[in-house]
């Protein structure tokens, strides 16, 4: 993989205006159609992209060339599927998805204590989605990158909606750290990515499907310094129209890199569990 991650995560305006339109007019499944062969042409005219793609399933999930090739395509159609699905939840159609939560009596459990929450998220399945799916009766705050934030803000104009997620802006002044101090005296909820880093910003290492790769340093030693309850987190499509709540404790009183380990060990099983679901098109193990 060479390429590597600038604050903006990939997708187009233009792209989800189309899916939009056609959400509103012609439904989920004429989308789904739709993306099925869209997904296509992005094997075929998103070179780069796809020997990524081509190299991290031959890496991580062992598959043969046949196989990763086919999983290729199979990773644009889940990403299309995703962003459609978030835009049909966003303007009213959730009742058309069913929820499975085989873990949210931990869930629950969790969201009882008396202490600020950080949700360590990923860049497998859609998240974002799951503040309108699954009740979560505490105030979420969302950490964004600024580029990030500036996607979601011109995402909702399009679909006519403002967002109910409180976000939090990462700036390079240092700003936010004020922000998330406050969230954490509340005791409120704080979700960010754990595996998006950015060159020139501090991180931790840890072994990834057998090589060193770097995560992030901020959530970790956050989870650590505010002694929060910390868990994983994600909800990832793994049906037509269903999706799956996975919820995992990361157990914050092993410190920062205890809780790096846990989180990639989790992540590891996430991905072999969901192959065509990690919409990763980033270096993880670039020395």
């Amino acid at each position: 993989m060479s390429q590597e991650w600038k604050g903006k995560t990939r997708g187009g305006l233009v792209g989800h205006q189309i899916f939009v339109w056609s959400l509103r007019n012609l439904g989920l499944n004429f989308c789904y159609f739709l993306l099925f062969w869209v997904s296509f042409y992005f094997v075929f005219f998103s070179p780069k992209t796809s020997v990524e793609i081509y190299s991290f399933y031959r890496k991580t999930n062992k598959f043969n060339p046949i196989k990763a090739l086919f999983y290729i395509w199979k990773n644009y159609f889940y990403l299309g599927q995703t962003l459609v699905d978030k835009v049909a939840i966003y303007i009213g159609k959730k009742d058309e998805f069913t929820i499975v939560k085989p873990y949210m009596e931990a869930f629950n459990k969790m969201l009882s204590q008396d202490k600020p929450i950080i949700l360590i998220t990923s860049h497998i399945g859609n998240f974002e989605a799951a503040g309108h799916l699954v009740h979560i009766p505490r105030r979420f705050n969302l950490l964004l990158y600024e580029a990030e934030l500036a996607q979601v803000k011109v995402f909702m104009e399009t679909i006519k909606m403002e967002s109910d997620i409180s976000a939090s802006i990462i700036k390079y002044d240092g700003s936010h750290v004020f922000q998330l101090a406050k969230v954490m005296e509340n005791k409120e909820i704080l979700c960010l990515h754990g595996d998006r880093f950015i060159e020139g910003s501090k991180f931790l290492s840890v072994e990834f499907f057998g090589d060193l790769a770097r995560f992030p340093y901020g959530p970790f030693y956050m989870a650590n310094r505010f002694e929060t309850e910390t868990a994983f987190i994600s909800l990832i499509k793994s049906g037509h129209k269903e999706y799956t709540l996975e919820f995992h404790d990361l157990n914050s009183a092993q410190g920062a890199q205890g809780i790096l380990n846990n989180y990639s060990k989790i992540m590891e099983k996430m991905v072999i569990k969901y192959p065509e679901s990690w919409f990763n098109y980033f270096n993880f193990w670039k020395k």
